[in-house]
């Protein structure tokens, strides 16, 4: 439900306003049928799907309380058609000994780097480097809104899941 229908704003006529309003009344809902459209535009880039994607790239950072827990990964994992299983299960317990022992804070600062660590041991660790490389390949940043709007075209929203799925076994 809109601010606008919550507080009982009434919409202003484009071509000739109500008599009854006052210059104050009219600027108040043009200032909140702006912020609408604004919170509109937020939810519509910045969605749940976009959230969960979020939290499962912080899983992948090894100083994170829920690194590697297959639970919190599964936005990435749907991507790439991974289901969890014991074997995933184990091989994520596995990495994250040898990652807690690899990583260091001062020299590796990014996704990419640990991606680095693993791509020698990908045949070792199969699934989670898939799982590094599908994530690395979302491109979440902190771009600005202007970047955004270059990006997410509208042939990029309208994208199918399975599109998105697809393009990510494609970059491995």
């Amino acid at each position: 439900m809109t601010y606008c229908v919550t507080h009982k704003v009434h919409s202003l006529h484009i071509r000739g306003h109500q008599q009854s309003l006052t210059m104050i009344t009219y600027f108040r809902q043009l200032y909140f049928q702006g912020i609408d459209n604004c919170m509109a535009e937020l939810e519509a880039r910045f969605g749940e799907r976009n959230a969960a994607l979020a939290s499962a790239l912080e899983c992948l950072w090894p100083e994170s309380v829920t690194f590697l827990d297959m639970t919190k990964l599964t936005a990435v994992t749907d991507l790439i058609g991974m289901k969890e299983s014991s074997v995933v299960v184990s091989e994520c317990k596995v990495a994250i000994q040898f990652l807690a022992k690899e990583f260091d804070p001062q020299c590796h600062k990014d996704l990419l780097d640990l991606c680095r660590i693993l791509y020698p041991l990908k045949a070792t660790f199969p699934n989670v480097y898939r799982i590094y490389a599908a994530a690395l390949t979302i491109g979440v940043s902190t771009a600005t809104f202007s970047t955004l709007t270059r990006l997410l075209t509208p042939y990029r929203r309208s994208m199918t899941h399975t599109h998105k799925a697809n393009l990510v076994l494609l970059s491995e």
